[in-house]
């Protein structure tokens, strides 16, 4: 990063047309930068998304168990989540899930879908032992808006 800034400022202050930025105590240079991921991570996280939403469209639906990069600790540990909702900030796609993160607090959580290195997402059945028991026995409310019902529902 510090080669472009040097880059751009050398530009900058070779131009005839501004003012002498030379002389200013400081130096400053704005950069927006856009995150985009390359054709074969946008792929995997199509692929991950396509999962999840499979795994709704199922009657019980289930839980996922992933491989996850921490950025902040430059880790790998495993997640396993029951999977809530998809959204995008920021410029990537999240997931919201349900469960413990890798840090033992147990709650909402959000994912990067970019930062998930499984190859695939493993789709754990109700009643899995891999299952962590305080996530088998959470009681959801269960929405079904074809019917326009809602009631508590304990999985399973």
């Amino acid at each position: 990063m510090e080669l472009v800034v040097e880059s751009v400022w050398e530009k900058i202050t070779q131009q005839q047309s501004i003012p002498n930025y030379n002389n200013q105590p400081q130096r400053r240079i704005f950069i927006h930068l856009d995150y985009i991921l390359s054709d074969e991570n946008q792929d995997q996280v199509d692929n991950y998304q396509q999962q999840i939403e499979d795994l709704w469209h199922q009657s019980l639906g289930g839980v996922i168990k992933f491989q996850y990069w921490i950025a902040s600790s430059e880790k790998q540990v495993e997640i396993i989540v029951y999977p809530v909702c998809l959204h995008y900030a920021r410029r990537a796609k999240y997931l919201t899930a349900f469960g413990t993160d890798p840090f033992g607090k147990f709650g909402w959580h959000n994912y990067r879908l970019d930062r998930i290195v499984s190859e695939q997402l493993t789709i754990l059945k109700w009643g899995n032992s891999q299952i962590p028991k305080k996530l088998s026995t959470v009681v959801f409310i269960w929405v079904d808006h074809s019917r326009g019902d809602s009631r508590l529902r304990s999985i399973p």
